[in-house]
């Protein structure tokens, strides 16, 4: 079996007092593997990358990337992620400088990660394992990582944990300059990319100790952050649930244009008997709506227009059929207020077109593609 390379990266912003130790301590856990180091640090005030630097000298496994100034963990570990894709490391670490992620850690994530694409620190999958912290701050974490797998519906315990090992093919998979968030809440970004590209995501138990040298980063704008981001995720993971059915109703729209528009047009200004007129608007609209969802909403390529265009006008004039017999069953029959059997049967009748165009008008030609590929 190929010998793993490591790399664990961890972000520096003033952490003079803890960074020298800690490198230490990670050394000696792992005193015998191919693992590196790298420093990312953020311009620290106080000497971090000099004490950094100063010590790689004499240790062969530790570099330092200096950033030119201080823009948050988030973009810290990405210039982190990206320094180690360009090398050959098979396994990437994140790790806290202020030893709140204890290095003893680390054998046990190398255990876990050979069935594991993702290895996850976590504080909450035995019940609550945090040393030291404010109450005001455990609750906040604990509830904050609640609120992320409600919201944005990612089914992680500790979704705000930095204490994780990445497989190099799910640090490939991700647009790093797609990510947006900046402060704790990337860990919930990246874990959530992760998890909707389908890898495999595991959890350890730790027990998490707060800093005892140094100051604490958190800020009411890293809360703000994460909370408006869960509420982002869960909005994009509806959407990519439901997109093609979004793209279908958006295409409905434009063809309920076409429709009065064209009858407008050919009563009012042409002057066309109204029930020819509105056969043409009908069949115009039907027209527009099969293009845009044959390129658009199902991004079905084939050149079968007149099998397709057929299909598409049967389900489109059966769910007019539809319509009048819903209409004249709930207006006549069961006196409802047309404006609401109107709407009732919208629904219904858009349901049945986009199911049947999904997978009769266009699904059998996408079957067949992917049979010959």
């Amino acid at each position: 079996m190929k010998k793993e390379k490591i790399l664990i990266i961890i972000p520096t912003y003033n952490e003079k007092e803890n960074i020298l130790i800690l490198i230490h301590e990670i050394n000696n856990v792992l005193n015998g593997l191919d693992a590196h180091i790298l420093v990312v640090d953020d311009n620290s005030p106080d000497g971090t990358a000099k004490a950094v630097k100063d010590l790689s000298k004499s240790l062969e496994n530790l570099f330092i990337l200096e950033r030119k100034q201080k823009e948050g963990l988030g973009k810290a570990y990405i210039a982190g992620f990206k320094w180690a894709l360009k090398r050959d490391y098979d396994l990437v670490f994140e790790m806290d400088a202020d030893f709140s992620h204890d290095p003893k850690y680390l054998r046990d994530f190398l255990e876990t990660i050979q069935s594991a694409d993702l290895v996850i620190g976590s504080r909450y999958i035995a019940g609550v394992n945090v040393v030291n912290w404010p109450l005001h701050r455990l609750l906040l974490s604990y509830f904050g990582n609640i609120g992320a797998r409600l919201v944005a519906g990612i089914p992680i315990k500790d979704c705000t944990s930095g204490f994780k090992c990445f497989r190099r093919e799910v640090l490939e998979s991700i647009n790093f300059d797609g990510i947006s968030s900046s402060g704790y809440s990337f860990q919930v970004e990246i874990n959530y990319h992760v998890w909707k590209n389908k890898f495999r995501i595991k959890e350890i138990p730790i027990i998490f100790k707060d800093r005892v040298r140094g100051e604490s980063k958190m800020s009411t704008k890293i809360i703000r952050e994460a909370f408006l981001l869960f509420w982002r995720l869960r909005f994009r993971s509806l959407f990519s649930r439901y997109k093609q059915f979004i793209k279908y109703c958006i295409v409905g729209l434009t063809g309920a244009f076409v429709d009065i528009g064209s009858l407008y047009v050919f009563v009012d200004k042409i002057k066309i008997p109204l029930l020819v007129a509105t056969t043409m608007s009908f069949i115009l609209a039907v027209i527009n709506n099969f293009f845009l969802n044959k390129f658009w909403t199902f991004n079905e390529k084939s050149k079968k227009y007149g099998n397709q265009m057929l299909k598409f006008f049967i389900v489109s004039c059966v769910g007019l059929l539809i319509t009048n017999l819903l209409m004249f069953l709930q207006v006549e029959l069961l006196d409802l207020w047309y404006i609401f059997a109107k709407i009732i049967t919208v629904l219904i009748v858009l349901v049945w077109n986009f199911l049947g165009n999904k997978y009769w008008t266009f699904g059998k030609i996408k079957q067949k593609n992917a049979e010959n590929i």
